[in-house]
């Protein structure tokens, strides 16, 4: 079955329902721990179907309450001495619906995955072996009781590792393989790390003068948080 966002590009009133399933997301401090043992099996699903470039798992969890009308849109960031992504509420009528692709799917008790964060972009190029990955992946999910728990996560060519500054605590929140450099032993590394805040806070990004991304990159450097920046930034 298609996915929305996914497989076509998506239509104002998917999103609009995208919208509605991102405020009733958990925050990822309320997520409980994903087994190692869930983690590897994924990771033979990834291998054997041939998408490491393509697919990862996010695990399912929301930042805040969006406003009605709007969806969590990333788009590269545009200073030329980081390399990242700024994910924020964004007007779903501001959004070139042909330029926009489903980031992170969570799946339904109907078996359909839906988006709940969206990424600047075409839908990406999709083969059989990733639609027989997709199948296979929904299957671990409910045989385990996961669905709550771990997403879809398209990779869309950007694979950097990244710490994403916005809730305090830290720990993985994302997975994609990697190869080690010296074994060349392939596995499922966390990718997207939330990173603790040094006063213990938000208030860095809920401050009403950082508005763009360049003051928001300055007071990251300022605080000595980041040095040469491979950020996600999430409002």
């Amino acid at each position: 079955m298609p996915i929305p966002s996914l497989h076509a590009k998506p239509t104002e009133a998917e999103l609009n329902d995208s919208a509605k399933l991102y405020n009733t997301l958990p925050y990822g401090g309320d997520q409980r721990q994903v087994p190692e043992a869930h983690l590897q099996e994924i990771l033979q699903l990834i291998l054997t179907n041939g998408v490491k470039d393509k697919f990862g798992v996010h695990l399912i969890h929301g930042h805040l309450q969006i406003g009605k009308g709007e969806v969590m849109f990333g788009k590269a960031l545009t200073n030329a001495n980081a390399r990242g992504i700024w994910t924020r509420p964004t007007s779903i009528t501001e959004l070139d619906l042909s330029n926009i692709h489903g980031h992170i799917f969570v799946l339904s008790s109907d078996c359909r995955f839906t988006a709940y964060e969206y990424r600047e972009g075409p839908p990406p190029a999709m083969n059989s072996n990733d639609n027989i990955f997709i199948a296979q992946f929904a299957k671990f999910l409910q045989k385990h009781g996961l669905t709550d728990l771990l997403g879809l996560q398209v990779l869309a060519g950007y694979r950097a590792k990244m710490q994403e500054f916005d809730l305090s605590g830290s720990g993985p929140e994302g997975w994609s393989t990697e190869a080690d450099k010296t074994t060349g032993i392939i596995e499922l590394k966390g990718n997207d790390v939330h990173a603790p805040m040094q006063n213990g806070n938000h208030r860095l990004f809920q401050d009403s003068k950082l508005t763009d991304e360049e003051s928001r990159l300055n007071v990251l450097k300022r605080e000595a948080i980041i040095l040469v920046p491979s950020v996600g930034l999430t409002e």
